[in-house]
């Protein structure tokens, strides 16, 4: 399945499987995520991924109702621009219309889509190769969306109905709670909320119109924005970066930082086409030419750089401009 799923959107999952006694670290890098890579907003991680993560998670905590514990984790803003949107419209109804124009902004694979009905039913679809994936995905989706009404209207929402596509399960006691009704039905086409339309107008805390403007344009420049999908090599020059700034050009300094083997960094690196020799001396060059430029005598430039004086300093940069 093609399409990339946000850093938010990762971490508010892993948030909730820490919530619930799992190692999330573990979880990540069990589904293939780029730890490092985790904390930077602008960064996009393939939906297959994100797949792998639900189904890790599920199977190491065999929780049923972890879809409602990643929901809880929820706090205002962990899934960034869409929140913001959210909370500054001026009705609850504006504000779902409003934001799901922005879904993309979580996951842009086209498996998963929210509406607002005129009804005022809140339908969400997520297509998932992995059936229990897609409900607890589902579940987690509805409670979310509970979630962040209630914190934008400042009141204790509930909803008048709940739909899961999915069969009942033996128990509904939980689902109950998270919702706040026992008007929950099971086998529906789609999975859905339906709100009392006095609900649906009620005005937002923190409505903006002037904010809201402004956060829209932004969240429309976000999904124009090419996506940034984290590379191991992007994090293995960074870290190389680091080794030169330090002094510390070793290829195990290098392994115990990328958490891998010296054989096992040798390994990849040839699996990408280069050599460790090869990136060490792009990385001296790149770090020599930015401390010439800024006034560094060739013999400060040497000693940083590892080279035994100016003159072994000298050769390696005939070498690399001659290239």
């Amino acid at each position: 399945m093609s399409g990339t799923a946000s850093s938010g959107l990762i971490r508010l999952i892993l948030a909730g499987a820490r919530r619930a006694g799992a190692d999330s670290r573990l979880l990540a890098r069990e589904a293939g995520l780029a730890v490092w890579a985790l904390e930077n907003d602008e960064m996009r991680f393939p939906v297959v991924q994100l797949g792998r993560l639900w189904r890790g998670a599920m199977t190491r905590l065999e929780d049923p109702w972890l879809g409602l514990d990643v929901a809880a984790a929820w706090r205002f803003g962990a899934l960034g621009l869409i929140d913001y949107v959210f909370a500054t419209a001026p009705t609850l109804a504006e504000a779902y219309q409003t934001a799901f124009a922005y879904v993309p902004l979580l996951n842009d694979a086209g498996n998963s889509n929210v509406e607002l009905t005129e009804y005022g039913t809140v339908r969400s679809r997520i297509h998932s190769p992995d059936p229990e994936v897609g409900r607890v995905a589902s579940e987690c989706c509805l409670s979310l969306l509970l979630h962040r009404a209630q914190h934008a209207t400042g009141r204790p929402l509930a909803p008048a109905r709940v739909q899961f596509a999915g069969q009942a399960p033996r128990s509904h006691r939980n689902l109950a709670e998270a919702f706040g009704t026992t008007r929950i039905d099971f086998g529906a086409d789609f999975t859905a909320l339906t709100f009392h339309q006095a609900d649906l107008a009620v005005p937002l805390v923190r409505a903006d119109p002037r904010l809201a403007r402004i956060l829209r344009n932004a969240a429309a420049g976000a999904m124009a924005t090419p996506e940034r999908i984290p590379r191991w090599m992007d994090r293995f020059r960074g870290v190389l970066a680091e080794c030169v700034d330090d002094q510390s050009i070793r290829l195990d300094v290098a392994a115990r930082r990328l958490h891998v083997s010296p054989r096992t960094l040798q390994r990849l690196l040839e699996q990408e086409g280069t050599t460790w020799r090869t990136e060490v001396d792009a990385a001296r060059r790149e770090r020599a030419a930015g401390l010439l430029s800024s006034g560094h005598s060739k013999a400060q430039v040497a000693a940083q750089l590892g080279y035994a004086d100016a003159r072994a300093l000298r050769r390696a940069a005939q070498r690399w401009w001659q290239d």
